[in-house]
């Protein structure tokens, strides 16, 4: 494969961000564009319709810019999700365009969006399980285009501690990346919905997180 130099995109607020991952500055992309900064917010989200690979590793997951790594860490309880209600059975998502990015944001509330997230694993309980993850993080508005990322899950936790590859598992960790992709309220939003058809990660992280902190 022939490589190239990533070409920039511009956000609104003027700021240039590497068009493949959205970084000020990306290791990955071997970009710098911190001389447009005048602060040091490199998590502005762009539009990835016309990237070319919609597939990220587990480390692509969990890199920041020039590499930096976001440490996975366990949780402190100090904020518990609420199951979401739609305000009525026929509300759905729509689509609608902040320039210069798509999401699916609540009809009544445009602070509200949401995302699917869901995880596999083949053979689960068994000695060869293997998961995986992945979470919609936008509609897909042209052939080609990156609205979704998919990953294989770790063996570690956030604790560094091995785990078995487990259908629970990658359900969550698809939770998790979904929430670290991006730093949303750089989008305006200051709720994120969780879609998903897992009961253990629904009434896990609204319900039974209180015990599972208790007993550290």
């Amino acid at each position: 494969m022939t490589w190239r130099p990533d070409y920039p995109v511009t956000l609104p607020d003027g700021r240039l961000v590497c068009h493949t991952h959205g970084f000020v500055i990306c290791g990955g992309c071997c970009v710098d564009y911190s001389f447009m900064e005048d602060t040091d917010t490199e998590d502005e989200d762009v539009d990835e319709s016309d990237a070319s690979d919609d597939t990220l590793s587990s480390e692509d997951m969990n890199e920041g810019p020039a590499g930096l790594v976001n440490t996975l860490r366990v949780g402190t309880g100090r904020l518990i999700p609420t199951k979401a209600i739609p305000p009525n059975d026929k509300a759905t998502p729509h689509t609608k365009a902040i320039s210069p990015v798509r999401r699916f944001i609540r009809q009544t509330d445009p602070a509200t969006f949401l995302i699917y997230t869901d995880g596999s694993c083949l053979n689960n309980g068994e000695a060869n399980a293997v998961a995986g993850c992945s979470f919609v993080f936008k509609p897909l508005v042209q052939a080609g285009g990156v609205n979704s990322c998919r990953f294989p899950l770790e063996r570690e936790g956030p604790t560094g501690e091995l785990h078995p590859q487990t259908s629970n598992r990658a359900e969550l960790r698809a939770v998790i990346a979904a929430l670290r992709f991006r730093y949303w309220p750089g989008e305006g939003f200051d709720r994120l919905v969780i879609a998903t058809d897992s009961e253990y990660v629904v009434e896990g992280i609204t319900s039974w997180i209180r015990g599972w902190l208790r007993r550290d």
